[in-house]
């Protein structure tokens, strides 16, 4: 374990010259929207061009010579048809926006009919919400024309809306003081959209490596606190898994609460269904360190933990709600302890969840009844446990609101963690083998 590193805060002036900066440019896409369009379109070709550029490095890097000429040549082929034909850009313009907006109303509706299923409020929310973003794309898809100013003025807006919330919190910043043990308000904030954020567990990973390489740092641990919260003891720590391989990308997470992770997931294989977006809900209860080796050497992932600072109340809130969860659980075994039993004549070695059982002695259960019941990749997944847990305490301020994505999570408790006058306290990284991979 090393020494903590000092983090470095985001002061009050630093946020507002981002949200002075945020706002002018907004005003400048709404107000010059004819100049913005040829802007977006040049810039959006020069980003292909260096798109190419760098995938056809990558490739050759890794000696993938297919892969290398293919993205070189198809990346190259569209920067050229964008920066030569205004319509090519408006028709891709349209499209993809019209894409994201589609996908996005989808899953809204998708989480409207498991709501509906499971009788749970937030229905009538994503209903609309679905069907705005539906509309919308619906509009795209059948005015490419118009689109690439609608999507800058739409653009125009948020980044105002953005930047005045940027200033309230440089306003907030300037009147708060800071307490030994920091307060546990809520902070009120508009993440980035879903579409980004999924991805951003995956994209981590890269830039934990290029740190790790530079440090000669191969495993262990980096703890990293803001000035004046050293000190300050955790029992309930949020856990964000991150990883290139596939499904890692979107990420994983978890709660330490004292010595013991609480996951939750697709734990039992037998019951996955739809390319593991539904399953039977299974809850892993497991040892701290075992689990975080399994993690990071087995399963070659980058963890990145955050400590989370509670009064005695709010301690009492988290443990009286993991009683509850508890108190409904029933034990489900792994084939590893089938197999054990002589119930089984063999157990799959690629089965993540025989080696928490075998290697880590963690315990798998299941429970019969309310929402936990039946996993669903987007509403009740890992996220929505650590949001039950978290609403316990009262912290609101940290709960993901809308898709619910561990990508949403890492992006707002990193924004806490770095702002600070908040129960965020501490950010420690968790690594393995990974970093010489």
């Amino acid at each position: 374990m090393r020494n903590p590193i000092e983090a470095k805060r985001i002061t009050p002036a630093a946020l507002a010259a981002e949200s002075a900066g945020l706002l002018a440019f907004g005003i400048c896409m709404i107000v010059f929207n004819d100049a913005a369009a040829p802007v977006l379109r040049y810039g959006t070709s020069i980003l292909l061009y260096i798109s190419a550029g760098t995938n056809c490095v990558e490739q050759i890097k890794k000696r993938h010579w297919a892969s290398a000429a293919l993205a070189a040549v198809l990346l190259s082929i569209a920067a050229t048809a964008i920066l030569l034909s205004i319509a090519v850009f408006d028709i891709a313009f349209s499209v993809s926006l019209g894409f994201v907006f589609m996908v996005i109303g989808l899953l809204r509706l998708s989480v409207f009919g498991h709501r509906c299923y499971l009788k749970m409020h937030g229905r009538t929310r994503n209903l609309l919400g679905a069907i705005v973003c539906i509309v919308f794309a619906i509009i795209l898809f059948a005015q490419p024309s118009l689109s690439s100013e609608r999507a800058l003025l739409v653009t125009g807006i948020g980044l105002i809306v953005y930047s005045v919330n940027l200033a309230i919190d440089a306003l907030s910043e300037l009147f708060l003081q800071r307490d030994s043990l920091p307060k546990t308000k809520n902070v009120t904030r508009i993440p980035l959209p879903t579409i980004f954020t999924a991805f951003l567990p995956g994209r981590f990973v890269q830039d934990f490596n290029d740190y790790f390489r530079s440090t000669g740092m191969s495993e262990g641990s980096i703890p990293q606190t803001l000035e004046g919260n050293s000190e300050v003891q955790t029992m309930l720590e949020i856990l964000v898994h991150t990883g290139e391989k596939g499904i890692q990308n979107f990420g994983h997470v978890d709660l330490r609460i004292n010595d013991e992770v609480l996951s939750y997931g697709t734990y039992d294989g037998h019951s996955v269904r739809f390319w593991g977006l539904v399953s039977d809900g299974t809850f892993v209860v497991a040892p701290f360190e075992p689990y975080i080796k399994i993690c990071v050497e087995r399963e070659d992932k980058v963890l990145v933990g955050f400590g989370i600072a509670l009064n005695e109340d709010e301690k009492a809130s988290v443990l009286a709600k993991v009683k509850s969860l508890e108190d409904q659980f029933v034990r489900f075994k792994s084939d590893y302890e089938l197999w054990q039993d002589g119930e089984l004549e063999s157990w799959d070695d690629n089965d993540y969840a025989c080696h928490l059982v075998k290697d880590a002695g963690a315990k798998l259960y299941k429970t019969p009844k309310g929402r936990f019941r039946t996993y669903y990749a987007v509403n009740t997944n890992c996220v929505k446990l650590a949001d039950e847990i978290i609403e316990a305490s009262g912290l609101t301020g940290l709960i993901v609101h809308g898709i619910p994505t561990p990508g949403e999570y890492l992006d707002n408790l990193n924004y806490l963690f770095e702002r600070g006058n908040n129960a965020v306290v501490s950010r420690t990284i968790y690594t393995g083998e990974i970093a010489k991979a």
